[in-house]
């Protein structure tokens, strides 16, 4: 039988630990949060422009049945511009949830990430992680991915205080 004579320094470990169970568990529903929230406006884009596009698709039949041609060519010309913007935004979309599916397989479950901004040329993430292999092996895994021409890691700071590995990634797709 043991005797421990210093259970104030169990304790205080003890106490350590919640502390980060607890701001891990909070940092995870705010990163939950901020994905359903740009999911929620995304959808929200999305059904505006569904909408727009109808109304647009509606006017622009009812120029074709006009007999007005002459003088509604600029109208037309407008209402292709609106027409062909949509379409170009609708295939954005599309393409980042492809590129976002896809590279979900590649990230492992000990990366938190906290930002994800995307645009047609590369896609940046911004996260933390707990183990420095993990995130080396993850950032060899997506070099190796053919849609990436290339991936520059901006930041990677270890936090003292939690062992936290604070990262950004902006990764560029190929042309």
């Amino acid at each position: 039988m043991t005797i421990n004579l210093l259970p104030w320094r169990q304790q205080r470990l003890r106490s350590r630990e919640i502390r980060l169970s607890l701001a891990l568990l909070f940092i995870g529903i705010i990163a939950v949060t901020i994905l359903w929230y740009w999911h929620v406006q995304l959808s929200n884009k999305t059904k505006y422009y569904a909408q727009l596009h109808r109304q647009l698709l509606n006017q622009f039949n009812a120029l074709k049945t006009s007999e007005n041609f002459v003088n509604l060519d600029g109208q037309l010309a407008a209402v292709s511009k609106h027409i062909s913007l949509i379409k170009a935004v609708t295939a954005d979309q599309k393409q980042f949830w492809h590129e976002w599916s896809l590279l979900q397989d590649k990230i492992p479950k000990q990366f938190l990430l906290n930002e994800v901004r995307w645009n047609p040329t590369e896609l940046q993430l911004q996260g933390n992680t707990t183990d420095l292999k993990i995130f080396a092996s993850t950032v060899k895994a997506l070099e190796t991915c053919p849609q990436f021409s290339a991936i520059n890691l901006q930041n990677l700071t270890v936090v003292q205080k939690t062992n936290l590995i604070h990262f950004t990634l902006i990764i560029f797709y190929k042309a």
